[in-house]
């Protein structure tokens, strides 16, 4: 048997089975040390060093934690899904949306690719360097003058990132990076200039998809980098469809992500 795995330590290592496996760990520690103290503090030792250089103790944790998981309401422990946006405040078909900027000449299909239309582009990244300057008050302020139906917009600390607090009218809030914020607002903008007939529930709906065509971070314009979306274990559950998020590698944001 190895006794270190390192596709289950380091960077892989999965926290809810590391605390997991050492809750376990430590409650067969106590059963033994109820009849010998000595030998359960071994027990305890033993299975915790286990835990520290293989990355579990129960057998097979890796086969059903992913699914134990994936059960849950809610994983606090790993960042899946899509980062927020400002399109997040509105209901707008996705299909009726592409269909909307294709329509309106921003998105190309050519066989079987999916490109913008290079006016639209450098459109776009005019207004992004024009937002980029901006302080997190000034950028709140302008999401509050460009969206409809935004009553609010706060500026937030997380984890010393900053987050924008939009309040909607009847709808919950929605928390959006800076970097999110800049891009979509950004959109927002040059779809203005380049599609005026969409209406603004589009333009809305629009920058969520949009925003998977950058390759720069809209923040600090460092080159954006894909990388894989570790699940339980160091790997996904297996029903899932194989992952990655684009993100910026100077500031830490996600930007999106990929689904095979």
């Amino acid at each position: 048997m190895r006794i270190r795995r390192p596709e289950y330590t380091g960077e892989n290592r999965c926290l809810p089975c590391t605390v997991v496996n050492l809750a376990l760990v430590g409650l067969a520690a106590l059963a033994v040390a109820r009849r010998s103290r000595p030998v359960g503090l071994a027990v305890g030792a033993l299975g915790a060093g286990l835990v520290w250089a293989w990355g579990y103790v129960v057998p097979f944790t890796p086969r059903f934690a992913p699914r134990l998981v994936s059960l849950l309401p809610v994983d606090p422990f790993h960042r899946e899904g899509e980062p927020g946006s400002l399109g997040d405040v509105g209901a707008v078909d996705g299909e009726a949306v592409l269909g909307a900027l294709v329509e309106a000449g921003v998105v190309r299909v050519t066989d079987e690719r999916v490109s913008l239309d290079p006016a639209f582009d450098e459109r776009w990244a005019a207004e992004m360097e024009a937002l980029r300057s901006s302080s997190d008050r000034t950028l709140a302020d302008e999401l509050a003058g460009d969206l409809e139906g935004v009553r609010t917009v706060e500026v937030l600390s997380v984890a010393g990132d900053t987050r924008f607090a939009l309040g909607e009218r009847g709808l919950p809030g929605t928390f959006v990076s800076r970097p999110v914020a800049i891009a979509e607002l950004a959109a927002i903008r040059a779809l203005r200039r380049r599609a005026t007939g969409l209406d603004p529930a589009a333009r809305l709906a629009a920058t969520r998809p949009l925003r998977g065509f950058l390759e720069r971070c809209p923040a600090c314009e460092s080159r954006l980098e894909e990388r894989e979306v570790r699940g339980c274990c160091g790997g996904r559950d297996p029903r899932d469809l194989p992952e990655a998020e684009v993100v910026c590698p100077d500031c830490g944001e996600r930007l999106f992500t990929v689904e095979a």
